[in-house]
């Protein structure tokens, strides 16, 4: 697992760290065991302070793949406010993909983060799974 996307902090982030917004980077989370994921939810973009959250770029569209099948095209929103910019939104495909012992979410398409000084990290700062027992 990507320790800062799945440490339970919102106030910590992956970010793809290459030149541009990262289209075709990926962070992919690995399970002991086969696993069923039924949700899966995501804190877009880097969700320490408001100013960071506008700053950084935020995904807006990726793939879900478990090696398996293809990819499966997800969305997410740019919704963050000031006063609640660090919230979960859930993958709608997720239900889709065979049990499996990891999960690959690939960068497809991003919004931009804003202001004089912004970045060109895109930033995801949680990502948490549920998972049939």
């Amino acid at each position: 697992m990507e320790p800062r996307a799945t440490d339970g902090d919102t106030g910590t982030a992956w970010a793809e760290g290459v030149p541009g917004l990262g289209q075709g980077e990926w962070i992919q989370f690995e399970f002991e065991d086969r696993q069923k994921v039924r949700l899966l939810c995501i804190v877009n973009g880097y969700a320490l302070a408001w100013d960071l959250y506008q700053k950084n770029p935020r995904v807006r569209a990726f793939a879900l793949s478990t090696g398996e099948p293809a990819p499966i095209a997800d969305t997410l929103s740019d919704s963050g406010t000031k006063d609640r910019f660090a919230f979960f939104q859930e993958a709608r495909g997720v239900g889709a993909l065979p049990a499996s012992r990891m999960i690959r979410l690939t960068l497809t398409g991003f919004y931009a983060g804003t202001g004089r000084q912004r970045y060109s990290d895109s930033s995801i700062s949680e990502v948490e799974f549920w998972v049939d027992q």
